[in-house]
């Protein structure tokens, strides 16, 4: 197999992707309805130090945090939530009038690229010499176990993707978190593959020996999450239940405080699991009213009761929107 060194990288983003080269770069995003949004512009040009390593690499890593905030803020454009725009607030509105929309949007830019770089140089120098040490060394009086995040794509092929070493005596827990797309050697295959790569040529103890021959450890316990399990595991400690003639409703046996409206919403939407309401039915069923400004409406109850029952509201697991359509309630709830 031949290989060719190339200019060109990539960064992926919300539903797209950035490619850089040396001339130009170009970002592709896909918008909920699957069109192809294109947009190319030029690289940036080198300045007069690029000559300089130490210098080039401050200039290049600055660069790449701003661009990959750029271009994720762009591709974020084209997914807005489906809730209303909030009022600003008395400060935004007074920054925004003080520097303009513009400049503003810059510094917000300027800064949280100054935060992203900061950040991690500061939790780095924040750790001892000795938590270091024992990332690379398993350190001695503590039982060690690999976790293996197991999923599968649509070919049915598994690959651990999430991948930790845990260690746990002493009083303490350790998690060593080790890069998927790290190249090694697998035992009984030839070449170099990616550590994601392992779980699939031979299951886990596969997955265990490569890591154990890779970075000169040697654990003898595994233990596999399967995604697909999921479903199961939220049946057995509970999901969301609702009792009708109580008026109540539960997350996981605990009780969730709703409105009475976002009470009949939830209801409605459990009565019919996997099925998709425009928000205008939703509205004419709860409110019993002609759905004018039902949208808005609906999506502010939706947003509150995601607060409530979801772990993650940006990223819900009851209630789905299906863009275009409306709302559905996942069929696992109660």
């Amino acid at each position: 197999m031949s290989t060719k060194k190339t200019t060109i990288g990539g960064q992926a983003i919300i539903e797209g992707i950035v490619m850089k080269g040396p001339k130009k770069t170009c970002t592709v995003v896909r918008k909920p309805g699957g069109e192809l949004v294109t947009k190319t512009e030029p690289a940036h040009h080198q300045p007069a130090f690029w000559r300089l390593p130490i210098l080039r690499g401050a200039y290049t890593l600055f660069t790449a945090m701003k661009d990959g905030i750029v271009a994720i803020n762009y591709s974020a454009e084209f997914f807005d939530d489906e809730s209303i725009d909030e009022e600003p607030s008395k400060f935004e509105k007074w920054l925004e009038a003080k520097f303009g929309s513009e400049k503003l949007n810059r510094m917000i830019l300027g800064l949280s690229t100054v935060i992203g770089i900061a950040l991690p140089v500061g939790l780095f120098g924040s750790h001892s010499k000795a938590d270091f040490l024992a990332n690379n060394r398993l350190p001695s009086g503590y039982t060690h176990v690999l976790l293996l995040g197991v999923d599968r794509d649509a070919n049915g092929t598994s690959r651990s993707d999430t991948i930790m070493v845990l260690s746990v005596g002493r009083g303490s827990v350790k998690l060593t978190s080790l890069q998927r797309d790290t190249g090694v050697t697998v035992p009984g295959k030839s070449g170099t593959h990616r550590l994601n790569a392992a779980y699939a040529y031979g299951g886990a103890e596969l997955a265990l020996k490569t890591v154990n021959q890779n970075f000169g450890l040697n654990i003898t316990r595994y233990a596999v999450v399967d995604y697909d399990g999921f479903e199961s595991l939220i049946d057995r400690i509970g999901g969301v239940e609702l009792d009708d003639n109580a008026k109540t409703v539960t997350l996981d046996g605990d009780p969730v405080a709703l409105t009475p409206k976002e009470y009949d919403i939830l209801h409605f939407l459990m009565q019919h699991p996997g099925k998709v309401f425009s928000p205008a039915e939703i509205y004419r069923t709860v409110w019993a009213e002609l759905p004018l400004n039902a949208d808005n409406a609906l999506a502010v109850h939706i947003r509150h009761i995601r607060e409530k029952i979801e772990i993650n509201p940006a990223d819900p697991r009851y209630i789905k929107v299906v863009w275009g359509k409306g709302y559905k309630m996942e069929a696992d709830t109660k």
